[in-house]
């Protein structure tokens, strides 16, 4: 199974900022933000170590290296208006620059955006240009710290959700200890993520991503003990959380400049601090609202799709059912649960073991759109009235939205996002009917509904497996659900679910 791991990143970062938002009033993009600084901070440390003289006598023999695409910068700011038509800078005429000068100063020379496609930095085989100056590059770290930068704050779902508190006060006031508790569970959420290698340099990028430059932070590391890419997220996530950098003004971005100097050596190190400040001049800074995101970082990163089979399906599963299910206490376990499930089921019927890790993984996606419902509705002890039924609802639209927005998976997104169609039509997010649903949407509605019936809710007890199956035989006989499946389940599932046991 191809999926885009961009798709899947951004995915997550949606997902996670709806849940912000509603815990404590994090402002929307906030994920996407915190990406698009640092992986712009870590593009200037990479810019500033490229001695402009070895640009100049490599750069433009050869297609894929970093002069070649300071021709498509040059162009594009020609385009937007920033250097005036007749300004030619071919080969033979590079500005003069002094011993030592860098390809960040070549760009601060002409007031050029220092955003430039940082896939261009990669030869055709994958490997970067020879010289003492470059540093350790390649897709997987772009794409790492990224990764880390957008799922930097998964551990928060469960967080918060234990601790019972909600709004921007729980950010000031948090103990240490919780900070620690809401790093470490990150950690072990995009540990299990797709991007993820431990020897790479996004190992404990979350886990310490609070770590301050003094030893002040939660588990009292230095900046010379932290990992960069933890260092690249803290200054972008503090500033975020300070000043909501989605409205930045001239008056702001002083402040912003004020505060990064006043606290390089206590909060932030003077290598990532200084990185900032050459990186994200006010008109870059100015350019951090919600439409204008995504294009800054389709601009740094490649597209990558990696094949996923067997273990690392399940793994692609995890992370996003873990999420999903630390919404709410009393669904704590029903994205895995329904994941299991329609896996046995896909097994009891013979398929092939791709087809049966492909049913896992919608299994848990099928919920994701629940981050997006308000808990107290997710967790109401009484029936929904007719308003938040519909709220409720908008779950499974949503999960069509989310899953559908990550390329790869245009197979399981039906039967992950229509598990609440019926047969007769009474279902929704569309009001499908039989013959609109294949044999494994049909599937998956029944794992989600025996799951759901045996599983404890504030409102009923959880039923039996004989229970549980004697409700979906009448459900069936009104036509709602797939009789013979339903026959199969029985059958399934009696032995109960060892894995979860």
């Amino acid at each position: 199974m191809r999926i885009s791991l961009n798709g899947f990143l951004s995915a997550t970062s949606d997902a996670l900022d709806a849940v912000e938002y509603e815990f404590y009033g994090a402002r929307k993009y906030h994920a996407l933000r915190v990406a698009v600084l640092a992986v712009g901070m870590l593009e200037e440390m990479w810019l500033s170590k490229v001695p402009l003289g070895n640009l100049v006598a490599q750069g433009l023999k050869a297609k894929g290296t970093v002069a070649a695409q300071v021709g498509g910068m040059i162009a594009r700011a020609r385009a937007a208006g920033l250097l005036p038509d007749d300004e030619e800078l071919s080969q033979g005429e590079w500005p003069e620059a002094p011993d030592g000068a860098t390809l960040a100063d070549l760009f601060d020379g002409l007031d050029l955006p220092h955003l430039i496609d940082l896939q261009g930095l990669i030869a055709p085989e994958g490997t970067c240009l020879s010289g003492e100056a470059w540093v350790d590059i390649d897709v997987h770290s772009l794409l790492a710290l990224f990764g880390a930068a957008t799922m930097h704050d998964s551990g928060l779902t469960k967080y918060y959700r234990e601790l019972g508190v909600r709004g921007p006060s729980s950010i000031v006031d948090e103990p240490i200890e919780f900070l620690q508790d809401h790093c470490v569970e990150g950690e072990r959420i995009i540990s299990i993520a797709p991007f993820y290698d431990e020897d790479g340099p996004e190992c404990h990028a979350v886990l310490y991503h609070h770590e301050n430059a003094d030893g002040s932070g939660p588990f009292g590391l230095t900046a010379a003990e932290t990992p960069l890419f933890a260092r690249l997220i803290h200054l972008a996530d503090a500033l975020d959380v300070r000043f909501s950098l989605d409205d930045v003004s001239s008056e702001k971005y002083g402040q912003i400049k004020d505060y990064v100097r006043k606290q390089t050596g206590v909060l932030f190190d003077e290598e990532v601090a200084d990185a900032f400040l050459r990186a994200f001049p006010s008109w870059r800074m100015a350019s951090l609202e919600a439409d204008q995101l995504e294009p800054q970082l389709e601009a740094v990163l490649p597209e990558v799709y990696e094949d996923y089979g067997g273990g690392r399906l399940l793994e692609l599963g995890g992370v996003f059912a873990q999420i999903t299910d630390y919404k709410s206490t009393f669904t704590s376990h029903h994205s895995r649960g329904v994941a299991r499930r329609a896996r046995m089921l896909a097994e009891y019927e013979g398929m092939d073991a791709d087809l049966c890790d492909r049913l896992y993984l919608a299994g848990a996606l099928h919920d994701i759109g629940k981050l997006y419902v308000p808990t107290d509705i997710l967790e109401k002890p009484g029936r929904l009235t007719p308003e938040e039924f519909e709220k409720m609802k908008y779950h499974a639209q949503k999960s069509w939205d989310v899953i559908g927005s990550i390329d790869g998976m245009e197979q399981i997104r039906p039967w992950a996002a229509l598990h609440h169609e019926k047969l007769d039509g009474a279902g929704y997010p569309f009001g499908l009917t039989g013959d609109q649903l294949d044999h494994e949407d049909r599937m998956m509605a029944i794992a989600d509904i025996y799951q759901a019936l045996t599983e404890y809710r504030p409102y009923r007890t959880a039923s039996t497996h004989e229970e549980a199956i004697e409700m979906m035989r009448k459900m069936a006989a009104l036509g709602k659900i797939d009789a013979e499946l339903v026959e199969e389940a029985a059958a399934c599932y009696a032995d109960g679910d060892a894995e979860a046991e």
